[in-house]
């Protein structure tokens, strides 16, 4: 089938789109146990992509990385990363080594949209959950270098770090970034000057958007991403809030909630993976809302084609704010909560334990983790959980609490990390 060649494909036309569409829903259907048992009710394969059922991360935990697995994948040749994304829900993804590539070029070609970046690349990391003990090929060869700051690294330590490494990109979450960058301007914000500053994983707002064009005088990338498919979409450079969906790596619908394709208006975002076979991704609901405008018949005005992505929500956890008015990035506890799920002996390997979890500030020096487990609660992860806060947030208290379900917001809305207080505000002295 020529959609297995064209699934690995930059610049895809049409066609290719369609056919690797169609070679992913083929191989899913023929040899991933997962979605064997979700169409067993259908008597003829279902060609179009609207009669495919909607997915949640929810069914995609409880089937096991071996259900949604393709048979004839080894799955110890695989590379493996793995999230809890903004749902709370730990997932692991697997992908071929070539997928992985491929994965790795789509991102390349994002952002080269916004600077002339070339090879070899020093890249400095702002925020990542863990040490990378691996070293992939671009890095044993020298053509890409990557300096990672963790997020709960003291700042001066951060801006040292980033002053010896001169990174050409910067890249990271929007509110460890926007931290970096208040600490870089109340020193010598002069001496950094990357090619371009990468925001990804979390809402940008305009605030940080401007602070970080301020201090880093460079282009402002804002990616829209997940872990199980890669780079979704790009804000365009000349229309702020309009995203450009990369055609190359996936689908994106929009749905109400009944289900039904809306255009026009914000519905519920779907993303369907046009590469991966190894563990596909079809209708995947990602937590977020957003509405698809235009067809692709017309243009933005720096050449992309429509339809275009817009009034993208989500992905906005709470500050978590300290007694003196300091204020944390919020991916601070959910990396160490997220660490603490991983195995010792190999860091992509997650503990089945915990179903769901959300972080509640409820003090300025104290948060709950309220945990949704798997059976029964498990003593010695609870126990990880709040060693692996405390000791990245040293002025947080923190404990573990089993609930029934997490809390929503009014809107419906989930948060990973929620503050329950409002903080104090200060008086001159």
């Amino acid at each position: 089938m020529r959609g297995r060649v064209y699934r690995l494909k930059l610049h895809k036309a049409d066609r290719e789109v369609e056919r690797s569409l169609s070679f992913a829903l083929h191989s899913a259907f023929e040899a991933v146990p997962f979605w064997r048992e979700r169409l067993g009710g259908l008597h003829r394969f279902p060609e179009s992509l609207s009669e495919w059922p909607i997915t949640t991360k929810e069914e995609l935990v409880a089937a096991g990385v071996a259900a949604r697995t393709h048979r004839q994948v080894n799955p110890r040749r695989c590379a493996r990363t793995s999230t809890s994304g903004f749902s709370g829900m730990p997932v692991t993804v697997l992908l071929s080594r070539a997928e992985a590539a491929f994965r790795k070029l789509v991102l390349l070609r994002t952002l080269r949209r916004y600077a002339p970046l070339t090879l070899p690349l020093r890249i400095v990391d702002v925020g990542p959950m863990v040490p990378h003990a691996d070293r992939p090929l671009e890095q044993r060869l020298g053509l890409v270098s990557i300096h990672r700051l963790p997020g709960d690294l003291p700042l001066g330590r951060q801006v040292a770090a980033l002053a010896s490494s001169r990174p050409q990109l910067l890249e990271g979450y929007p509110t460890c970034l926007g931290l970096l960058a208040e600490a870089l301007r109340e020193g010598q914000p002069s001496m950094i000057r990357p090619r371009l500053v990468v925001c990804r994983g979390e809402a940008l707002h305009e605030k940080v958007r401007r602070l970080l064009a301020e201090v880093f005088d460079a282009p402002i990338a804002n990616l829209y991403s997940c872990e199980e498919v890669g780079n979704l979409a790009w804000e365009c450079p000349r229309a702020p809030g309009r995203f450009h969906i990369n055609r190359d790596a996936c689908l994106i619908e929009a749905v109400d909630d009944g289900g039904r394709p809306v255009h026009g208006t914000v519905g519920r975002l779907l993303v369907t993976s046009l590469y991966g076979r190894t563990m596909p991704f079809i209708r995947l609901e990602l937590g977020d809302r957003g509405a698809l405008i235009g067809t692709p018949n017309d243009r933005c005005g720096c050449g992309e084609r429509g339809p275009f992505l817009v009034e993208l929500s989500g992905k906005d956890d709470d500050d978590v704010i300290l007694a003196d008015g300091r204020h944390l990035s919020p991916r601070i506890l959910t990396n160490a909560v997220f660490n603490a799920l991983r195995s010792p002996r190999a860091a992509h390997d997650i503990s089945q334990a915990v179903h769901r979890y959300q972080i509640v500030q409820v003090a300025p020096d104290r948060v709950e983790v309220a945990i949704v487990w798997n059976g029964e609660p498990d003593a010695a992860i609870a126990g990880r959980i709040v060693r692996e806060i405390e000791r990245s947030a040293p002025d947080l208290h923190s404990v573990c609490r089993s609930v029934a379900a997490v809390r929503l917001l009014p809107s419906g809305k989930f948060k990973k990390v929620i503050r329950t207080f409002r903080p104090q505000r200060r008086t001159p002295s």
